[in-house]
């Protein structure tokens, strides 16, 4: 119901539950998995520590508006770095609190410093509409 946790969210996710890169991965890699996998962003981890998240809107701020070249533009030098984050026990409603007032669209899930996943936007509009729609009986 509406009073789930992040963990039963990510559980339902329809698409991947994390997809990342490398910190030194191409703008030109991470767009064509995010592409591939039909996401708007990519958790960026060095090793299984979380540094940053590379979104569709940094591809636009940070490599096309400034004129970069993607192809070796590092994923490291235009991300979103140190991002909020959001325990695999805290409420989905909660992540969605967080992901508005932040004006963002994709929330890393952790389990005592282990990252989990991600939750979209659209992950949690989802669930909720599933929540609010009327069950057929």
């Amino acid at each position: 119901m509406l009073d789930d946790a992040v963990s039963k969210v990510l559980q339902n996710k329809t698409g991947p539950k994390m997809v990342a890169v490398a910190p030194d991965a191409t703008v030109t890699y991470a767009v064509c998995l995010m592409n591939h996998h039909g996401i708007g962003a990519v958790l960026v981890m060095e090793g299984e520590a979380l540094t940053g998240i590379f979104s569709e809107r940094d591809v636009l701020q940070r490599v096309i508006e400034p004129g970069l070249d993607p192809g070796i533009t590092r994923v490291a030098d235009v991300q979103t770095p140190g991002p909020r984050t959001i325990a695999v026990d805290e409420r989905a409603a909660r992540a969605l609190d967080i992901m508005v007032e932040g004006n963002f669209r994709h929330l890393p899930v952790v389990d005592q410093g282990s990252v989990l996943g991600a939750l979209s936007m659209s992950d949690l509009t989802r669930w909720l509409l599933g929540n609010l729609a009327p069950r057929a009986r």
